[in-house]
């Protein structure tokens, strides 16, 4: 099956965001939306997600993948990056799909991808547009970040420092009230859920409440290796597998 794959952009709050759209050739195909993590980008690690959406995009299924507000090759500077644009930008990524995209791609049957705070993303923008969000898959998820921040991260100056990015303490401290442990009942998407045991950013134990707690479809996998990002050859090629597997059973059959 061939696919066009082509860079392109759609409006988040006045904003230009920039994006990559993958279609398979000849079909009115589902479409799947990659929401990336904190820091991260369209790309993600290791190019995760272009070999996802190839891969995806193979198999019938399109993707756009795209970066929050102060992310990759966005507008807007990290430093000021908030929860909130990444909660406004999925929005209009789906809303961006249903209305504009209707003529290229099934508006009706739509997946969500998210990695770490993607996955909190995907978790609150599954819960808002049940009525089309058919499948959804957390790789890694960020879903208690009261767990995740630690308390040193607040302390001296105005900014958290992250490697050669700063973000204002506000931000950070925002972030750290988040904890969407209590939608996962709300969840009707069938879900997968992918962590790794050890997996230093998120402990995968959070995967296992949320799983625990679904009462949708569900299967959840946890791999002995791969860190936070499937950052091995193996735990990578897994992670692709068992999301078009999912994908596919649930958005195409």
């Amino acid at each position: 099956m061939g696919c066009v794959e082509k860079p392109h952009t759609f409006k988040s709050q006045n904003y230009e965001l920039s994006a990559f759209l993958h279609i398979p050739k000849n079909m009115k195909a589902p479409i799947t939306i990659l929401l990336h993590g904190f820091t991260g980008n369209k790309i993600e690690s290791n190019r995760l997600y272009v070999d996802l959406a190839r891969t995806l995009c193979n198999s019938g299924i399109a993707v756009l993948r795209f970066d929050y507000r102060g992310h990759g090759d966005s507008p807007c500077s990290f430093e000021d990056f908030r929860i909130v644009w990444a909660y406004e930008d999925a929005e209009a990524a789906i809303k961006h799909v249903i209305e504009e995209l209707g003529d290229k791609v099934d508006s009706k049957r739509i997946g969500l991808v998210g990695l770490s705070l993607g996955g909190a993303v995907a978790i609150r923008s599954s819960v808002k547009f049940k009525s089309v969000i058919k499948a959804l898959v957390l790789l890694s998820p960020a879903i208690n970040f009261s767990e995740i921040i630690k308390a040193e991260e607040l302390s001296s100056d105005n900014y958290v420092y992250l490697g050669p990015q700063r973000i204002r303490k506000e931000s950070i401290k925002e972030l750290a009230q988040v904890n969407l442990m209590n939608m996962a009942d709300k969840i009707n998407a069938p879900t997968l859920i992918i962590h790794s045991k050890d997996d230093n950013v998120v402990p995968y134990e959070q995967s296992v409440k949320f799983h625990d707690k679904l009462t949708c479809k569900k299967k959840l996998i946890l791999l002995e290796e791969g860190g936070h990002v499937f950052s091995t050859y193996n735990s990578r090629a897994l992670v692709i597998q068992e999301v078009r597997d999912w994908l596919k059973m649930n958005l195409t059959s």
